[in-house]
């Protein structure tokens, strides 16, 4: 088995990228009912990364002794 140096870099192509800018026009009803949905997106988006967070470093905090078996 041949040993491989990975400390080189590897060329590769990079994948090209594609942005598309959507314009749209909102009803003056819907404001109330976006700007709930735009909270609950938010929740979800903090309970997410606050829970990556503590996947990248589950160790961290003040030690906790087993009290029960």
């Amino acid at each position: 088995m041949e040993e491989r140096d990975h400390s080189a870099p590897i060329d590769r192509p990079l994948a090209p990228t594609c942005i598309r800018t959507l314009r749209l026009k909102v009803r003056p009803g819907s404001n109330s009912w976006l700007k709930a949905g735009a909270i609950e997106v938010n929740q979800v988006w903090n309970w997410a990364n606050e829970l990556s967070a503590k996947a990248a470093r589950p160790y961290a905090g003040k030690p906790q002794v087993a009290q029960r078996f």
